[in-house]
């Protein structure tokens, strides 16, 4: 009886949906279940899907927001001085942000 009520858990563990976490550009962070399983992009003039369960991550290019702006200067700083600590914390600020925060900060290392 155990044996068929875990392979019942574990089936419907298979059909749920994902959870996933997106940062909008007016630095909200929304969670929710994704009703999509897959998506659509070209790549080389070919369009192609990709199971979402197979992504990462997804970057819209878009340059950061005044209140990611702010956000990154203010932990540039931080990232460059000697309190372990504190460093720590605006890394994970600023890695929180994610790629589009990569240019302040290879510029900050120059």
């Amino acid at each position: 009886m155990t044996r068929i009520l875990m392979l019942i858990l574990v089936g419907c563990s298979l059909w749920a949906a994902p959870t996933v976490s997106i940062l909008t550009t007016d630095n909200r962070l929304l969670e929710g279940q994704l009703s999509a399983r897959k998506i659509k992009v070209e790549v080389a003039g070919k369009s192609m899907e990709l199971a979402l369960e197979k992504v990462l991550s997804i970057h819209s290019g878009a340059a950061l927001t005044p209140p990611e702006q702010a956000r990154v200067a203010k932990a540039i700083p931080v990232i460059l001085g000697a309190d372990r600590k504190a460093r720590d914390l605006a890394v994970e600020e600023v890695s929180n942000i994610g790629l589009a925060a990569m240019t302040p900060l290879l510029l900050a290392y120059k």
